[in-house]
């Protein structure tokens, strides 16, 4: 029996290890959504010149005509938006990376990050980090991002399975979570020819409670771009009215906090909150009307903002 039981956990084990060689050889999606950040980064990194930089998750990606943002103010404009699933540290360590004086960030997180532990990543940070470990590895300072990662390699092995099983029985397969649904300014806009579907509203954002941790890291991360000469604004993001119902009280929450450490919200969150049905797929993800809505509303607050500096 003993040597039975032996037996299975050996062959457990190297169906374990089959699985991850496979995983780790197999290609990974070229056009995945996730490597989007590589293209939007080095956008960052060559520019030669100020920009106003919209930050956040895929609210953000989603969430804006850029071209119209930059005609209207005269100033390049880069959508850095890609997945809430980075988690808030990794996407505010990368941008106070790349900042440089005279930028204007635009901050638009998503509340889920300031609650439980989302801000330190899911999936997507896992896809990053083995899509490119030694581009990543600088921004993960922290042990539950490496448990973030550690956690999500199982998942990240199974999407690689997925793309070719998927892409083998159907070659012309596409969804719009690709890197080519972005246009040259960073934005999601190959749904925009598209309708809404149906989604599900989030019913609160409390779990596991505020991450003051987190908070604390991301005022500092502020502090630090600003002592660069960088205008930080800290916007609400764009929410549908039924998730803006059923979460009020965790917004309140949270809007609280930053003003108690004078980074305050310069427009209240009820003036970014949507009809239901200007949401594609979640209660952050826009529709085009959705988006050009967003943006006036962004281009108007900000002439007002930076016209008084």
């Amino acid at each position: 029996m003993k040597k039975f039981n032996e037996q299975i956990i050996f062959f457990i084990l190297c169906l374990l290890l089959a699985i991850i060689v496979i995983g780790m050889v197999t290609p990974y999606n070229k056009d995945g959504y996730n490597r989007a950040f590589f293209v939007k980064d080095s956008t960052l990194i060559n520019r030669t010149e100020p920009a106003i930089i919209l930050v956040g998750g895929s609210n953000v990606a989603f969430g804006f005509d850029s071209k119209e943002i930059e005609d209207s103010l005269g100033v390049k404009v880069i959508n850095s938006g890609l997945h809430a699933g980075l988690g808030l540290n990794f996407i505010i360590d990368n941008i106070a990376d790349r900042v440089r004086k005279g930028d204007v960030v635009v901050l638009c997180p998503e509340y889920t990050h300031f609650f439980g532990i989302t801000a330190f990543g899911g999936q997507p940070l896992a896809d990053l980090f083995y899509i490119s470990p030694k581009y990543i590895y600088k921004y993960i300072n922290n042990y539950d991002q490496i448990k973030c990662i550690l956690t999500n390699t199982p998942a990240f092995l199974k999407s690689k399975l997925e793309y070719m099983l998927v892409f083998a029985i159907l070659p012309e397969y596409e969804t719009i979570y690709r890197k080519s649904a972005f246009n040259q300014y960073g934005d999601v806009t190959a749904h925009w020819n598209k309708g809404n579907k149906s989604y599900a509203q989030f019913e609160n954002f409390g779990e596991g409670g505020i991450n003051y941790k987190v908070i604390y890291h991301y005022i500092n991360k502020i502090n630090e771009m600003k002592s660069k000469g960088v205008n930080v604004l800290f916007f609400p993001p764009a929410l549908s009215e039924t998730t803006f119902k059923n979460t009020k009280g965790d917004i309140m929450r949270i809007d609280s906090i930053f003003q108690k450490y004078n980074i305050k919200t310069f427009i209240p969150a009820k003036n970014y909150v949507f009809n239901d049905s200007l949401f594609f797929d979640t209660p952050f993800h826009l529709t085009y009307q959705g988006a050009v809505l967003h943006t006036q509303l962004l281009i108007g607050d900000l002439k007002k903002i930076l016209s008084s500096k």
